[in-house]
């Protein structure tokens, strides 16, 4: 009995691979025993979840697991608000209160009229939105410059910007508290000025990589089109790179405003007028005339709105970490 071989041309192409080779049996084998266990790897194989009892106890520990992540993760934020309800005899309580025995919302009332919650939270905003537009000037154009200008040197520069990255802050917190207080050239003294906290703050190496690696990934035959059709380098960055970069500066933006809502040590010691104080600085000045329930309160308040924006906008978070290859 004869075997019959098939000699077609399009038989001998199907069995080449990408080289020109044709592949052995062994090695068409092996590939598909390594695709198989790639696409079925996990923690616990498949065949092992088929039985019940590996399977009660995956569940189980999944269960534990979850419910602890939870416990550590929300329980501060938990405490924050039950204590923000409860009476002062109440919080003192040992052992602590689950849930509040009588809800007082007049202490909300009371942080926001009183403590004057919304004043600070306006200084708060006013500090965040400058940093904010800063940091976008430096990084944008840092990392166009960088990445689609690339002038002589721009890897050595890109080197130095990301070696900030490992000084610690508090080297830098005297020189650049000596530099606010008597600028060079100008003689200008920042102290209390709103440009104290947005200026140390503009320049932020990791924005400015975030951008680059994102402004790496658009198309060069999108800019060389633009070039071809007559566009200086400011209208390439305006009318075709910062619309394709979208998500990634909605995930700078939200990075900068959560940072500059919860710094304290910086405003501290260059806002020391109470009047032009962020929130956090505020508070921790209160907390010693005040009662606990207040403060708690306060902070209650004072912690809304960057939940409330990081929960509207943990999609595009993650999706533009995504598109910049941090989270492979």
């Amino acid at each position: 009995m004869t075997n019959s071989i098939d000699l077609s041309p399009q038989s001998a192409v199907d069995s080449q691979d990408s080289t020109g080779t044709v592949p052995s049996p062994r090695t068409r084998r092996r590939g598909r025993r390594d695709a198989t266990a790639t696409a079925e790897r996990t923690i616990t194989s498949p065949l092992s979840l088929s039985r019940r009892a590996v399977r009660i106890r995956y569940w189980i520990a999944f269960g534990v697991l979850t419910a602890a992540l939870a416990v550590v993760a929300l329980g501060p934020l938990y405490w924050l608000v039950t204590g923000s309800l409860k009476s002062t005899p109440e919080l003192v309580r040992t052992p602590p209160t689950l849930f509040p025995g009588h809800a007082e919302w007049s202490n909300l009332s009371y942080a926001w009229s009183r403590l004057q919650v919304g004043k600070f939270m306006y200084n708060t905003i006013l500090l965040a939105g400058g940093t904010l537009l800063a940091q976008l000037v430096i990084a944008v154009t840092g990392a166009y410059t960088l990445s689609i200008i690339r002038p002589a040197g721009h890897r050595i520069w890109l080197g130095l910007i990301l070696a900030t990255l490992f000084v610690p802050a508090t080297i830098i917190f005297i020189p650049t508290y000596v530099t606010i207080v008597h600028i060079p050239i100008v003689h200008l003294n920042l102290i209390n000025s709103r440009f104290a906290v947005w200026l140390p703050e503009a320049a932020n190496a990791f924005n400015l990589y975030l951008l680059k690696r994102f402004f790496d990934q658009i198309p060069a035959e999108l800019i060389d089109a633009a070039r071809m059709d007559g566009a200086n380098s400011a209208q390439v960055l305006r009318h075709v790179v910062l619309p394709l970069s979208r998500s990634i500066i909605a995930v700078i933006c939200i990075f900068s405003i959560i940072a500059s809502w919860k710094d304290f040590l910086w405003p501290k010691i260059t806002l020391p007028d109470p009047m032009k104080q962020p929130i956090s600085v505020a508070l921790a000045n209160l907390q010693s005339s005040i009662q606990v329930k207040y403060t708690l309160a306060a902070l209650l308040i004072a912690s809304i709105p960057p939940v409330v924006a990081f929960l509207l906008l943990q999609k595009r978070i993650i999706g533009g970490l995504a598109d910049t290859g941090l989270t492979k």
